[in-house]
Order: structure tokens, then sequence, then C-alpha cells
């Protein structure tokens, strides 16, 4: 792994706009920022940067007259908002002042309208939605607007195109997650440089709440460890009302009803919508989701003054709402101790010709427009646990929305890595120098794990560096799934609990992703292994078989104990016995199995001979 300083950049992105800028459109460009130098030009993009896509596309209007007699000639203009961000943000120190929202806390601080970044795994995959790219603004023809990144429009220009021509066009909504299983020291690389040194916005921003809350020590450290936090009703103006369009037509010319849903931002499914509750219509919601029998609205947003936005209540997520961030590893760790790790999960809204590229568990780093969304939720109880009494069943979550400028996938073998590095020459020479040292100590520090037994570390060794290479028929060449058998009685007795906590401890510090799973009759008749479709709330339930390719999982087999498995048991034993056999996880469809092949390297600690095959067993 290599634990280099990433120096990553926009140029490096794999980006939503396909065509390559003219020469033309670069210097039309260049008249919005030519009289801002640098730094004001750096701050007002991480600041407003839909100030940069109006800009652009008013360029673009000026420079393309034909665009207000055919507004369908906007689907294939070049706009060049990538090459401005690319040019801003080309070199680490500039992309640097990008705040990442994956930090603790950072949803809470940054305002609606900031340039930010999340680096999540792609959960679920929703249906595509339109949205209005070009249209004519109210009482002025010769106008246009455009509704691209950003999550509504005004109510008075959503009324205007009920009756008038526009020109739309698709996006994608990505439900994303905090990678499943990341280890600390991957974290630590990735986010200190910004603990350390955070980025000018979020100074400015920290600096402001600091001096409201001069006598609240919760707010001294507003990028610090802490607890995930819900916005509420309290910390928004009543005056902050929101509408959303419930039923527009998929078509530009057709008409459509605005419908007053909530006071808060909110994405429901259809099981939720009769819980809504009707406000005052001052805004609305300019997606159009596309479904079999119409296209629905199913996203909302709300305006909230920046300095409401940076005084949001803190709210404690009751741990029956947990699970409707829909993590993987929730309901495990939820399982085995009273709490999990409260990241932030990110509905990102992809746009561009590219969209067919994503694909469910891979990884991306996105750099977009931040927005919030509510997800409404009817808490079921969790683990045996019973509602309170006086627990509201309409209650919400409000989850971050980024509408992406900019993508790039993340490379989950080498994250601290910018760029895939192919050594060759002295490079090579230097690495290889001592080799056979290098890899003599590291079967000692590994024999160190196992009671000082050299033979288990090679194989542990062999393990660890095996990967899925390609399948033939129904071989999985590269595999290598490894049994170690702690005998308590032996010759040198182990304490299998201590081999099995410093085997996790090794693992968590030499690869990027890991799992414990504690293989017991409980964890196998309550936890979840398989991804399930729920087609009442129109997402994939996820489970703890929903990982990153290459996260390593260790079985914790010294636990089980005889009894009687349930219906689910019996569904995960045979999971996990086709998961270290095949290397593949059946995706529960309800209707039908799809089946994902996967690569989740696997060993299994054990006092006697493992209830799953493994391609080798070894006593240590």
């Amino acid at each position: 792994q290599t634990q280099d300083t990433p120096s990553p950049s926009l140029n490096s992105s794999v980006l939503e706009e396909d065509p390559i800028p003219s020469l033309f459109d670069r210097f039309s460009i260049s008249r919005f920022t030519s009289s801002m130098d640098t730094t004001n030009r750096l701050y007002t993009a991480v600041k407003n940067p839909l100030s940069v896509v109006d800009a652009s596309f008013e360029n673009l209007v000026r420079d393309t007259p034909q665009l207000k007699t055919n507004l369908e000639n906007a689907r294939g203009a070049q706009w060049n908002v990538r090459g401005h961000f690319e040019e801003l943000f080309s070199s680490a120190e500039t992309y640097h002042q990008i705040p990442y929202l994956n930090l603790p806390n950072a949803a809470d601080l940054l305002p609606e309208g900031t340039l930010v970044r999340y680096r999540g795994m792609i959960q679920d995959m929703r249906d595509p939605e339109y949205y209005p790219l070009a249209y004519h603004k109210p009482g002025s023809p010769s106008t246009l607007s455009t509704a691209k990144y950003r999550e509504r429009i005004p109510v008075e220009d959503l009324e205007h195109l009920r009756n008038s021509p526009s020109c739309t066009s698709e996006r994608l909504p990505l439900y994303c997650v905090p990678i499943p299983g990341e280890n600390a020291w991957i974290k630590e690389g990735l986010y200190a440089a910004q603990l350390r040194d955070p980025p000018t916005v979020v100074r400015e921003l920290s600096a402001v709440t600091t001096a409201h809350h001069a006598n609240s020590t919760a707010s001294a450290s507003v990028l610090g460890p802490g607890s995930s936090r819900k916005r509420t009703l309290a910390s928004i103006e009543p005056s902050s009302t929101l509408v959303t369009s419930s039923t527009l037509s998929s078509t530009a010319s057709s008409s459509s009803e605005v419908a007053a849903e909530t006071p808060s931002k909110s994405v429901r499914s259809s099981a939720m919508r009769k819980h809504t509750k009707p406000t005052q219509d001052t805004g609305a919601s300019c997606s159009m989701r596309t479904d079999e029998s119409e296209s629905e609205s199913v996203s909302e947003s709300q305006s909230e003054p920046s300095d409401v936005a940076m005084h949001r209540q803190t709210v404690v997520v009751e741990r029956s709402l947990v699970m409707e961030f829909n993590r993987p590893l929730d309901a495990l760790q939820l399982a085995i101790r009273s709490e999990t790790d409260i990241e932030p999960t990110c509905l990102v809204k992809v746009y561009g010709k590219q969209l067919d590229s994503f694909k469910l568990n891979t990884a991306f780093e996105f750099v977009g427009v931040l927005s919030f969304m509510e997800l409404s939720t009817i808490a079921a109880p969790l683990l045996g646990d019973e509602m309170d009494e006086g627990d509201d069943p309409d209650r919400s979550i409000t989850i971050p929305c980024l509408h992406a400028i900019s993508y790039r996938p993340v490379n989950v073998h080498l994250p601290l890595s910018s760029t895939d590095r192919t050594l060759a020459g002295s490079a090579l020479q230097s690495l290889m120098s001592g080799i056979e040292s290098k890899r003599q100590s590291i079967v000692r520090f590994f024999a160190s794990t196992l009671g000082g037994d050299l033979l288990a570390a090679e194989y542990l060794l062999i393990h660890l560096l095996s990967s899925v290479h390609f399948r033939v028929e129904n071989e999985v060449i590269g595999k290598h799934s490894f049994n170690l058998v702690v005998d308590p009685t032996g010759s040198t007795p182990l304490n299998a609990t201590e081999v099995v906590n410093a085997l996790s401890r090794l693992i968590q510090h030499v690869l990027p992703n890991s799992v414990n799973i504690p293989l017991t009759l409980a964890t196998l008749n309550s936890i979840r292994f398989l991804p399930v479709k729920n087609y009442e709330r129109e997402r994939l339930d996820t489970a703890v078989f929903q990982l990153v390719a290459g996260s390593h999982l260790l079985w914790d087999e010294t636990g089980l104990e005889a009894g009687k498995l349930n219906e689910a048991g019996l569904q995960n034993v045979n999971a996990i016995s086709k998961l270290l056999r095949e290397q593949s996880v059946c995706y529960d469809f309800q209707y039908h199995q799809t089946e994902m092949h996967v690569d989740y390297p696997s060993v299994v600690v054990s006092t006697a001979k493992s209830l799953f095959k493994c391609d080798c067993i070894l006593p240590v």
C-alpha cells in the first residue's frame, strides 16, 4: 500500500461533460473570470459554484442566439463548466480547498450551494430523473434559465413551465454510503490534511459558528469527532417552506400540477407519501422521476438562510432509525455492540452521457453542489427492540444531496495513491533490493500473532496477497479461502479469542478494507447477509455482503455453539458457503435472484475444522 500524500486534481477525473470544450468556449468563460484573481475565483467557486454555472449558461445563450428560438439546441451545447473547475482545481493545493463532506459534522456546518466532495460506495441506483435543462423565464421570453445542478426551481418558473416549451435532460440518482469496512489508517491519510488545515470556507464558517456558540463546548470544534446530526424543523425559519410537483410530465410541453407536500425536504417512496402534510406554495422541485405509469417528483429541497444553516439543532439519531441510512454493516455492528459509527450517506445525482458506466458496489469521489434531502421513514423495531410509547412513527432523517460536476473512481486497493503506479527502471530496482530480507521480516511479524508458527504465517501472507484474477467456467482463479484451526488442547495451546483479536488488528493495519464477522447462532439467525430489493420502499435493502472489491472478511467461528438455525440462518449459511466456494453473492429481487461476482478474501478462525469448506485448512 502506497502511503504517500495524495495529489488529486479535477484533471484526473472522469467528468460528466463528455465533449472537449472548444477554444471559443474557453475564451467565453474567461470573460467571467478575467477580472478576478485566482484566490477570489477559488473562493467564489467553492462558496457559490452555481454562480459559475449561471455565468457559463449566460455566456452560452449570448454566444448561441439560436437557443432562444430552439431550446433543443441546449442538449448538445458545451457550457464549459467542467473547464472552469478544471482550471481552478488543477493542483493539489487548490483541490484541497474543496471541503470533504465525509468529515464528522461537516454536513451540519456547510450550507446548501457549497462546492463539496464526497467519497463513497454506490449502494443503490434509483430511476433516472428528468429536469428542465433550459427554459424561458416567466415574463421575459428572451431570458433563458437552467435547472442543471439544482434541486429546485421557483414556483413561478414551474407554473410557467406547464404551458411553455422547455428542453429536458436526464440525471441519475445514486445512493452512496461511506466505503464499508474502511480502516482507520486510510481515513486518517485521506482526511488528516483537512482536519489539520481546513479549507478557507470551513475556517470562515467555523469562526462564525464558534462566535455564536461561545458558551457551548460542543461547538468549539465543529469538525471534530461527534455524533451524526439530524436537521429539524425547529432549526429552520417558519418562512422557509417548500412544495414539490407531485406529478410532472416527462415531456417539456405537457402540463403538470403543483402539489404542496411537506414543510421539510424529503425523498419519499410511494409507501411514504400518505404521511405527507400540506403547506404553503413557495418553491418547487425541478426533478421529474420516470416510472412505468407516470413521471413523479421524488426529490424536494428547501432554501435555508446561510445564518440559519449554520445553527441547526443537534439531534441524536435513534437506534431504531440507524438502519434507515442503509449502510451495509450497521446491522452487524448493532448486533455486536449497542452503537455504530454514524457516517454521512449521500444521494449523488450525476449528469452526462456516461450514466451506464456506474455499477453497484463501486467507489467514487464526487465533486459537486451540496443540497439536502429528507428521507421519511416508519422506523421498525430493530433486533428485538420495542418502539417507545411516545415515538412518532412518521419520523425522518436528513441526508446530503450532491449534484456532481465531476467524479472519478476510487482505487480501493491503493486508496492513498492518486494514480496507479507502474514501477520500472531504477525505482523497481530500489524496491527489489533486499526484498528477501523484507519478506522474512513480514513473515516473522505475522508469526508473532500466530504463536510463532512460521508455516501458518507463510500461508497467511499468501492469503492476504490473493485476489480473483479471472474465472474459467465454474473455476475462480486466484481466490484462497483459508481456515486457521486454533487447537486449545495442543502441545502449545493458544487462546482462540486472543488469536482472533491479534489477527484482526494485523489485518486492519495492512489492508485498506476489512470486516470482522462473529459466527454465532444469534448472528446467523438475525443478520441479513444478502441484499434484498424492497419494492414497497423502492430501494435495495443492504446487507453484509455488499462491499467494495477486495474487502477482507475475518470469520470468527470460535464462538459457534450447537443450536437451531431458523430460515434466515439456513439462508445465511448457504450464502457464506457459496461465497467461500465461488466468490459470488445472490441478490434477492424477490421474483428472481441475480448473481453478482465478488472478490472478498476470507479467513475462517475456528477451534476445529470449519463448518464451511475452504481452499486451505491449517492448524496452529
